[in-house]
């Protein structure tokens, strides 16, 4: 006999084991938590088309977060999960040849949401915000992950900004 039990939106044969139905309920529970959040269409597991990362741009300095944004040599850029907490990806940039201006823009053509870094400039933020992207300023020179881990848990300590100009 084939039973049925309907879950989530869909009618799925039982499972044969205890196990395996905890692990199907849990499977179907975590697709229902994705679709309330807006990461899925209301397609069964089909991710929606809008959705998309965060993406998060630390600037770097000899392999740590620079503290000074206009002196990085490059940038690690991070495509998290805010919901799940969870860095996705991290790829590597080098920095364009410095040129007052060019850094939010080229970071928003990067898809940039999120800059976070130990100090910069008033003009550079409000270049940055013009271009739709948030500057968290103040954060400790340390490993991009850990900076990064430490802001989607929201314990980053923040200190002052190290710029004055």
């Amino acid at each position: 006999m084939n039973y049925s039990m309907p879950f989530a939106g869909a009618s799925r044969p039982v499972a044969s084991s205890p196990q395996e139905n905890f692990c199907t309920g849990l499977d179907a529970g975590k697709r229902l938590l994705r679709q309330l959040n807006g990461q899925m269409s209301s397609k069964y597991d089909e991710p929606r088309e809008d959705y998309r990362p965060m993406r998060i741009a630390i600037p770097l300095a000899g392999g740590k977060l620079s503290p000074h944004f206009g002196h990085c040599e490059g940038f690690a850029l991070f495509d998290v999960d805010p919901t799940e907490k969870k860095i996705l990806r991290r790829e590597e940039i080098v920095a364009p040849p410095h040129e007052p201006g060019l850094l939010p823009r080229w970071l928003a053509e990067r898809g940039a949401s999120v800059v976070i870094t130990g100090g910069m400039g008033q003009r550079a933020q409000q270049l940055f915000a013009q271009h739709g992207i948030s500057v968290v300023l103040g954060a400790p020179a340390d490993v991009p992950e850990r900076v990064v881990g430490d802001y989607l848990a929201g314990t980053l300590q923040l200190g002052n900004n190290v710029c004055d100009h």
